[in-house]
Protein backbone atom coordinates (compact mmCIF):
# COMPACT_ATOMS: atom_id res chain seq x y z
CA UNK A 1 0.00 0.00 0.00
CA UNK A 2 1.03 3.44 -0.73
CA UNK A 3 1.16 5.08 2.43
CA UNK A 4 0.82 8.72 0.58
CA UNK A 5 -2.16 7.88 -1.27
CA UNK A 6 -5.22 9.14 0.57
CA UNK A 7 -7.52 6.52 -1.18
CA UNK A 8 -5.42 4.11 -0.42
CA UNK A 9 -4.96 4.69 2.90
CA UNK A 10 -8.47 5.08 3.71
CA UNK A 11 -9.23 2.16 2.36
CA UNK A 12 -6.90 0.22 3.88
CA UNK A 13 -8.32 1.33 7.33
CA UNK A 14 -11.89 0.79 6.59
CA UNK A 15 -10.68 -2.94 5.84
CA UNK A 16 -8.77 -3.00 9.11
CA UNK A 17 -11.85 -1.75 11.17
CA UNK A 18 -14.13 -4.15 9.56
CA UNK A 19 -12.25 -7.29 10.49
CA UNK A 20 -11.32 -7.90 14.09
CA UNK A 21 -8.75 -10.34 13.27
CA UNK A 22 -7.04 -8.20 10.79
CA UNK A 23 -6.77 -5.40 12.90
CA UNK A 24 -5.42 -6.89 16.01
CA UNK A 25 -2.76 -8.56 14.04
CA UNK A 26 -1.88 -5.15 12.53
CA UNK A 27 -1.53 -3.93 15.99
CA UNK A 28 1.07 -6.66 16.88
CA UNK A 29 2.36 -6.48 14.27
CA UNK A 30 2.77 -2.16 14.32
CA UNK A 31 3.78 -2.57 17.82
CA UNK A 32 6.73 -5.17 17.43
CA UNK A 33 8.35 -3.61 14.60
CA UNK A 34 7.99 -0.18 16.95
CA UNK A 35 10.58 -2.43 18.98
CA UNK A 36 12.82 -3.33 16.81
CA UNK A 37 13.02 -0.55 14.56
CA UNK A 38 12.09 2.67 16.34
CA UNK A 39 12.93 2.14 19.79
CA UNK A 40 16.39 3.61 21.35
CA UNK A 41 17.94 0.47 21.51
CA UNK A 42 17.22 -0.18 17.88
CA UNK A 43 19.20 3.86 17.16
CA UNK A 44 21.87 3.50 19.23
CA UNK A 45 22.30 0.22 17.29
CA UNK A 46 22.36 1.76 14.07
CA UNK A 47 23.95 4.50 14.40
CA UNK A 48 27.04 2.76 15.56
CA UNK A 49 26.70 0.69 12.82
CA UNK A 50 26.81 3.44 10.31
CA UNK A 51 29.68 5.49 11.98
CA UNK A 52 31.63 2.28 12.66
CA UNK A 53 31.20 1.83 8.46
CA UNK A 54 32.47 5.48 8.36
CA UNK A 55 35.25 4.83 9.77
CA UNK A 56 36.62 1.65 8.40
CA UNK A 57 36.16 3.36 4.92
CA UNK A 58 37.82 6.81 5.97
CA UNK A 59 40.86 4.06 7.50
CA UNK A 60 41.26 2.36 4.28
CA UNK A 61 41.44 5.44 1.95
CA UNK A 62 44.17 7.31 3.90
CA UNK A 63 45.89 4.14 3.91
CA UNK A 64 45.33 4.03 0.13
CA UNK A 65 46.05 7.23 -0.51
CA UNK A 66 49.91 9.04 -0.88
CA UNK A 67 50.51 12.88 -0.27
CA UNK A 68 53.24 14.54 -2.03
CA UNK A 69 53.03 18.04 0.05
CA UNK A 70 55.64 20.93 -1.00
CA UNK A 71 57.65 21.36 2.06
CA UNK A 72 58.81 18.72 4.21
CA UNK A 73 56.21 17.30 6.49
CA UNK A 74 58.13 15.28 8.82
CA UNK A 75 59.09 18.31 10.90
CA UNK A 76 55.41 19.30 10.59
CA UNK A 77 53.39 19.50 13.79
CA UNK A 78 51.01 21.94 13.06
CA UNK A 79 48.67 23.13 10.01
CA UNK A 80 47.10 26.34 9.55
CA UNK A 81 44.04 26.56 7.45
CA UNK A 82 42.72 30.12 6.03
CA UNK A 83 39.85 30.69 4.45
CA UNK A 84 40.31 32.45 1.62
CA UNK A 85 36.89 33.68 0.69
CA UNK A 86 36.50 35.20 4.06
CA UNK A 87 39.46 35.55 6.60
CA UNK A 88 41.69 36.66 3.54
CA UNK A 89 39.35 38.62 2.19
CA UNK A 90 39.07 42.44 1.68
CA UNK A 91 41.67 42.33 4.67
CA UNK A 92 43.08 45.64 5.86
CA UNK A 93 46.81 46.41 4.73
CA UNK A 94 48.81 46.36 8.04
CA UNK A 95 47.25 43.29 9.42
CA UNK A 96 47.72 41.82 6.24
CA UNK A 97 51.74 42.72 5.99
CA UNK A 98 52.15 41.34 9.08
CA UNK A 99 50.19 38.15 8.38
CA UNK A 100 51.90 37.87 5.37
CA UNK A 101 55.67 38.89 7.83
CA UNK A 102 54.48 36.02 10.11
CA UNK A 103 54.05 33.39 7.75
CA UNK A 104 57.43 33.64 6.01
CA UNK A 105 59.31 33.36 9.37
CA UNK A 106 61.26 30.58 9.73
CA UNK A 107 59.88 29.83 13.39
CA UNK A 108 56.57 29.24 11.12
CA UNK A 109 57.88 27.27 8.11
CA UNK A 110 59.85 25.08 9.69
CA UNK A 111 56.69 23.88 12.01
CA UNK A 112 53.96 24.56 10.20
CA UNK A 113 52.54 23.36 7.29
CA UNK A 114 49.72 26.49 4.74
CA UNK A 115 47.09 25.29 3.78
CA UNK A 116 44.76 27.48 1.44
CA UNK A 117 40.94 27.09 1.84
CA UNK A 118 38.58 28.35 -1.03
CA UNK A 119 34.90 27.29 -1.96
CA UNK A 120 36.27 28.95 -5.68
CA UNK A 121 37.93 26.57 -8.32
CA UNK A 122 41.67 25.99 -8.30
CA UNK A 123 42.03 28.20 -11.15
CA UNK A 124 40.09 31.46 -9.63
CA UNK A 125 41.38 30.46 -5.78
CA UNK A 126 44.95 30.84 -7.28
CA UNK A 127 44.57 34.01 -9.13
CA UNK A 128 42.85 36.02 -6.16
CA UNK A 129 45.60 34.40 -3.78
CA UNK A 130 48.69 36.08 -6.08
CA UNK A 131 47.14 39.35 -4.91
CA UNK A 132 48.09 38.36 -1.20
CA UNK A 133 51.76 37.70 -2.58
CA UNK A 134 52.12 35.30 0.67
CA UNK A 135 54.05 32.11 0.55
CA UNK A 136 53.18 29.22 -1.74
CA UNK A 137 50.83 27.25 0.45
CA UNK A 138 51.78 23.32 0.91
CA UNK A 139 47.49 22.22 0.06
CA UNK A 140 45.08 23.99 -1.91
CA UNK A 141 41.31 23.02 -0.40
CA UNK A 142 39.32 23.92 -3.09
CA UNK A 143 35.64 24.16 -4.84
CA UNK A 144 34.15 23.60 -1.57
CA UNK A 145 36.39 20.82 -0.54
CA UNK A 146 35.83 18.99 -3.21
CA UNK A 147 39.45 18.96 -4.48
CA UNK A 148 42.87 18.94 -2.88
CA UNK A 149 46.16 19.81 -4.86
CA UNK A 150 49.39 18.92 -3.16
CA UNK A 151 53.13 21.32 -3.13
CA UNK A 152 54.06 23.09 -6.57
CA UNK A 153 53.31 20.83 -8.95
CA UNK A 154 49.67 21.05 -8.08
CA UNK A 155 49.29 17.05 -7.96
CA UNK A 156 45.39 16.35 -7.63
CA UNK A 157 44.95 13.94 -4.44
CA UNK A 158 43.39 11.27 -6.38
CA UNK A 159 43.01 9.08 -3.18
CA UNK A 160 40.04 12.11 -1.62
CA UNK A 161 38.57 12.14 -5.74
CA UNK A 162 38.10 8.62 -5.54
CA UNK A 163 36.55 8.35 -2.09
CA UNK A 164 34.33 11.52 -2.47
CA UNK A 165 32.97 10.05 -5.62
CA UNK A 166 31.57 7.11 -4.22
CA UNK A 167 27.51 7.17 -5.71
CA UNK A 168 27.87 10.81 -7.22
CA UNK A 169 25.92 11.55 -9.78
CA UNK A 170 26.13 15.10 -11.19
CA UNK A 171 23.08 14.80 -13.45
CA UNK A 172 21.06 13.33 -10.76
CA UNK A 173 21.63 16.52 -8.81
CA UNK A 174 20.49 18.73 -11.62
CA UNK A 175 17.58 17.20 -12.47
CA UNK A 176 16.37 16.75 -8.38
CA UNK A 177 17.32 20.49 -7.95
CA UNK A 178 15.15 21.79 -10.83
CA UNK A 179 12.11 21.01 -8.37
CA UNK A 180 13.53 24.20 -6.98
CA UNK A 181 13.98 26.33 -9.75
CA UNK A 182 12.00 29.21 -8.27
CA UNK A 183 13.95 29.90 -5.10
CA UNK A 184 17.62 29.07 -6.96
CA UNK A 185 19.91 29.91 -10.15
CA UNK A 186 22.26 27.83 -10.95
CA UNK A 187 25.91 29.46 -11.17
CA UNK A 188 28.14 30.30 -14.23
CA UNK A 189 30.51 27.89 -15.20
CA UNK A 190 33.41 29.03 -13.57
CA UNK A 191 31.71 28.13 -10.42
CA UNK A 192 30.89 25.21 -10.92
CA UNK A 193 33.40 21.56 -10.53
CA UNK A 194 33.07 17.73 -11.14
CA UNK A 195 32.21 17.32 -7.87
CA UNK A 196 30.03 20.31 -7.19
CA UNK A 197 26.72 21.68 -8.16
CA UNK A 198 26.51 25.24 -7.19
CA UNK A 199 23.55 27.59 -7.16
CA UNK A 200 22.84 31.42 -6.16
CA UNK A 201 20.01 32.14 -3.95
CA UNK A 202 16.97 34.50 -5.16
CA UNK A 203 15.99 35.52 -1.96
CA UNK A 204 18.01 34.55 1.31
CA UNK A 205 16.23 31.87 3.20
CA UNK A 206 17.95 29.18 5.47
CA UNK A 207 15.00 27.36 4.96
CA UNK A 208 15.80 26.32 1.65
CA UNK A 209 18.66 24.02 3.15
CA UNK A 210 16.13 21.65 4.30
CA UNK A 211 13.70 22.07 1.45
CA UNK A 212 17.09 20.76 -0.67
CA UNK A 213 17.99 18.00 1.70
CA UNK A 214 14.35 16.57 1.64
CA UNK A 215 14.46 17.05 -2.33
CA UNK A 216 18.10 14.56 -2.35
CA UNK A 217 16.93 12.48 -0.46
CA UNK A 218 13.37 12.27 -2.27
CA UNK A 219 15.28 10.89 -5.21
CA UNK A 220 17.63 8.78 -2.71
CA UNK A 221 20.74 10.95 -3.68
CA UNK A 222 24.08 10.24 -1.88
CA UNK A 223 24.59 14.10 -1.55
CA UNK A 224 24.01 17.10 0.95
CA UNK A 225 23.54 20.77 0.50
CA UNK A 226 26.02 23.25 1.94
CA UNK A 227 24.37 27.13 2.73
CA UNK A 228 27.13 29.71 3.21
CA UNK A 229 27.44 33.51 3.44
CA UNK A 230 23.28 33.22 3.60
CA UNK A 231 23.15 33.06 -0.94
CA UNK A 232 25.56 30.07 -2.10
CA UNK A 233 23.86 26.99 -1.77
CA UNK A 234 26.42 23.84 -2.97
CA UNK A 235 25.23 20.46 -3.70
CA UNK A 236 28.23 18.22 -2.94
CA UNK A 237 28.90 14.14 -2.54
CA UNK A 238 27.74 12.89 0.74
CA UNK A 239 31.41 12.03 2.05
CA UNK A 240 32.33 15.70 0.65
CA UNK A 241 33.00 19.08 3.04
CA UNK A 242 35.90 21.59 3.84
CA UNK A 243 36.05 19.88 7.21
CA UNK A 244 35.96 16.34 5.54
CA UNK A 245 38.76 17.51 3.40
CA UNK A 246 40.17 18.82 6.33
CA UNK A 247 40.68 15.84 8.59
CA UNK A 248 41.14 13.69 5.71
CA UNK A 249 44.89 15.88 5.08
CA UNK A 250 45.30 15.99 8.37
CA UNK A 251 44.44 12.42 8.99
CA UNK A 252 46.81 11.83 6.03
CA UNK A 253 49.87 14.02 7.61
CA UNK A 254 49.31 11.95 10.34
CA UNK A 255 48.01 15.14 12.52
CA UNK A 256 45.49 15.29 15.47
CA UNK A 257 42.58 17.82 14.91
CA UNK A 258 44.17 19.63 18.09
CA UNK A 259 47.29 20.42 15.93
CA UNK A 260 45.07 22.30 13.14
CA UNK A 261 43.81 25.55 13.23
CA UNK A 262 40.83 27.33 11.66
CA UNK A 263 39.00 30.44 11.28
CA UNK A 264 35.20 30.34 11.81
CA UNK A 265 33.59 33.63 10.69
CA UNK A 266 30.57 32.68 8.18
CA UNK A 267 27.44 30.95 7.81
CA UNK A 268 28.32 27.26 7.55
CA UNK A 269 31.70 27.63 9.35
CA UNK A 270 30.27 25.69 12.37
CA UNK A 271 30.93 22.01 10.38
CA UNK A 272 35.12 23.27 10.64
CA UNK A 273 34.84 23.38 14.41
CA UNK A 274 33.71 19.68 14.09
CA UNK A 275 36.93 17.36 15.92
CA UNK A 276 37.86 20.05 18.10
CA UNK A 277 40.46 21.59 16.11
CA UNK A 278 41.80 25.27 17.35
CA UNK A 279 39.23 27.15 16.27
CA UNK A 280 39.74 31.51 16.18
CA UNK A 281 36.31 33.18 15.60
CA UNK A 282 37.06 36.51 14.41
CA UNK A 283 35.14 39.51 16.58
CA UNK A 284 33.17 40.85 13.35
CA UNK A 285 31.49 36.67 12.48
CA UNK A 286 28.03 36.69 11.41
CA UNK A 287 25.57 36.43 13.72
CA UNK A 288 23.92 33.61 12.62
CA UNK A 289 27.38 31.46 13.60
CA UNK A 290 26.66 29.65 16.84
CA UNK A 291 29.76 30.19 19.00
CA UNK A 292 30.39 27.58 21.31
CA UNK A 293 31.67 29.89 23.84
CA UNK A 294 32.28 26.96 26.57
CA UNK A 295 34.52 25.14 24.08
CA UNK A 296 38.31 25.32 25.02
CA UNK A 297 39.19 24.94 21.95
CA UNK A 298 37.18 27.91 20.70
CA UNK A 299 39.16 31.58 20.76
CA UNK A 300 37.23 34.08 20.65
CA UNK A 301 39.25 37.12 19.18
CA UNK A 302 38.49 41.09 20.33
CA UNK A 303 39.88 41.62 16.80
CA UNK A 304 38.23 41.06 13.40
CA UNK A 305 39.58 39.51 10.24
CA UNK A 306 43.43 38.76 9.59
CA UNK A 307 43.68 40.62 13.28
CA UNK A 308 41.95 37.80 14.54
CA UNK A 309 44.14 35.26 12.73
CA UNK A 310 47.30 36.71 13.95
CA UNK A 311 45.63 36.76 17.32
CA UNK A 312 44.89 32.98 16.75
CA UNK A 313 48.21 32.07 15.77
CA UNK A 314 49.72 33.66 19.10
CA UNK A 315 47.09 31.74 21.44
CA UNK A 316 47.47 28.50 20.14
CA UNK A 317 51.46 29.20 19.96
CA UNK A 318 51.43 28.33 16.27
CA UNK A 319 54.74 30.63 15.88
CA UNK A 320 57.13 28.85 17.92
CA UNK A 321 59.29 26.00 16.54
CA UNK A 322 58.11 23.33 19.31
Amino acid sequence: MDVTDPGALQEALEMAGSDPLRWRRWRDNGVEAVSRYFSWDAHVCRYLALMQQRIDRSLVSVRSTTVTVHRPTSARSRMLVLDLDSSLDLPAVGPLNDLRERLQEDAFAQSSGLVILSGRSLTLARQRYAELHFPDPDVWISSAGTELHHGPGLELDKGWAQRINQCWSRQAVLKAMEHLQDHITLQDSDHQGVYKVSYLLKEADPGLLSLARQRLRRDGLQAQPHLRCHWFLDVLPQQASRSEAIRFLAMSLGLSFEQVMVVASQQGDAELMDGLPATVVPADHDRSLQVPHHQPRVYVSKRSSVSAVLDGLTHYHFLSTR
